[in-house]
């Protein structure tokens, strides 16, 4: 079984430690929230579990092979001139060589993969349309597409409901379930309005402390 496993580890920047003595696990097809108030440290955790974060002590053992990241969408300018295409397409390995070198068979691949990722969140008609040109829940599902479209076993989401209306949250978690079951893939959900009812492991940030379930 693929395991994320913390022990004894702080976290932080530089000098910094903003979380320690970590202690958790989290197992293949876990649904995990990472919940916690401004400034606890939910991000830093969760990039620590994957690995981007350096640990500044402690044990941690991962053995996911696929990870993917989905960022929180305020952090991109809705303005830049990009298709949902081309911000899907990103997702694949290949894309990152640059996509103006790349054999026309592997952009035909990549075209392939982009429109079925595309269909899976429900944008098979908006692949063309601009970031500003689609609405908070229509971009966050973009999101998701590039990250499923490398076929993930572990996805963390940072606060993808965020912004969106009581509908849009409706289909995001949906898509996640019917994503996760088909992918066998384990999610992590950053959420700060602690509203994610679906999850079947919780890591609650307190002080510096991260408690598993309410239990430290």
């Amino acid at each position: 079984m693929k395991q994320i496993i913390l022990r004894e580890a702080s976290l932080g920047y530089g000098k910094k430690v903003l979380l320690s003595n970590v202690n958790l696990l989290i197992d293949e097809g876990d649904i995990c929230l990472i919940k916690g108030p401004n400034g606890s440290g939910k991000t830093t955790l969760a990039l620590g579990l994957l690995g981007i974060l350096k640990l500044a002590s402690g044990f941690r053992y991962f053995s996911f092979v696929r990870p993917a990241y989905v960022p929180q969408a305020s952090r991109f300018d809705l303005q830049y001139p990009i298709t949902l295409e081309e911000l899907v397409a990103m997702g694949l390995r290949e894309y990152c060589t640059s996509h103006l070198f790349v054999r026309n068979s592997w952009r035909k691949r990549m075209s392939e993969k982009t429109q079925s990722a595309l269909s899976r969140v429900g944008l098979s008609e908006k692949g063309r349309k601009l970031f500003h040109q689609v609405s908070g829940g229509e971009f966050q599902r973009a999101l998701i597409a590039r990250a499923l479209i490398s076929e993930p076993d572990v996805i963390l989401l940072d606060e993808p409901f965020a912004n969106i209306d009581k509908q849009g949250k409706q289909e995001i978690k949906e898509l996640l379930l019917a994503e996760s079951a088909r992918l066998n893939c384990t999610l992590i959900i950053i959420d700060h309005h602690e509203n994610v009812d679906f999850c079947t492991k919780c890591l609650a940030i307190e002080n510096g402390t991260v408690k598993t379930n309410g239990v430290a």
